[in-house]
């Protein structure tokens, strides 16, 4: 029995590593895709209109997902995850390679791609997508839809931390006052200057506030999700 039950733990265990590396390989190859639609599909920052203080149904500054599988989760319908029988063909390598890129080009088919992210202190560089939505943020940097632009007011992005999603806010905790953010768009690159760190409750929607300077706020979840990591900026 003894055996048993520790065959179907390393079972389980090789279940869960094979599901997060896969949907790591599912953000990897979003990150890939975003980033070769940038200079051919980034949208004209004149076309969104910043506001006074973000526009969002959400109560709550957004953390990790409490779900590993999220309603709608593409992955579900990956026919590269379907079990097949025994009389079907077998896929090649290359077939399910394509599969699995349909299943990430449907998924962020409708993502507004405005600009890149860069920060070299921590090795980040990814697509910012407008809005802060379980699918944004399963692939990309989210902007806080109504607050400011490069340039103007606080520009406001949010990411994951955790390993199954896009992770590129995982370590800006070890940001330090004068790293540099860089932010390219369509027209111009910007570059803002870090100038604190900040814990604050998931209520804490202030940080989200118009400012009339240039600022940037990045916004993620502690380690355990109770909390959220701010790190604030100033265009240099």
């Amino acid at each position: 029995m003894k055996r048993i039950i520790g065959a179907l733990l390393i079972l389980i265990g090789l279940g869960t590593v094979s599901y997060t590396m896969y949907m790591r390989y599912q953000a990897d190859k979003a990150n890939e895709i975003l980033i070769a639609r940038f200079e051919e599909s980034l949208i004209d920052l004149d076309d969104l209109t910043p506001s006074d203080g973000p526009v969002s149904e959400n109560p709550v500054l957004p953390g990790d997902p409490t779900e590993e599988v999220l309603p709608g989760d593409p992955s579900q319908d990956d026919p590269s995850q379907t079990p097949t029988s025994p009389s079907a063909p077998v896929k090649t390598a290359e077939e399910l390679q394509k599969e699995r890129e349909d299943v990430v080009n449907n998924a962020i088919k409708n993502l507004k791609v405005i600009g890149l992210i860069s920060i070299p202190r921590i090795g980040v560089y990814g697509p910012i997508v407008e809005g802060i939505g379980d699918k944004s943020l399963k692939y990309a940097v989210g902007h806080f839809e109504g607050t400011g632009l490069p340039g103007s007011g606080n520009f406001a992005l949010a990411s994951h931390r955790n390993y199954t999603y896009a992770h590129y806010f995982r370590d800006i905790h070890k940001l330090k006052v004068g790293d540099e953010i860089k932010i390219k768009t369509k027209s111009k690159e910007y570059t803002y200057v870090v100038t604190g760190t900040k814990i604050v409750l998931p209520t804490a929607m202030e940080v989200l506030n118009h400012t009339d300077n240039s600022t940037i706020t990045l916004v993620t979840c502690t380690v355990d999700s109770t909390k959220r990591v701010i790190v604030f900026g100033k265009l240099k």
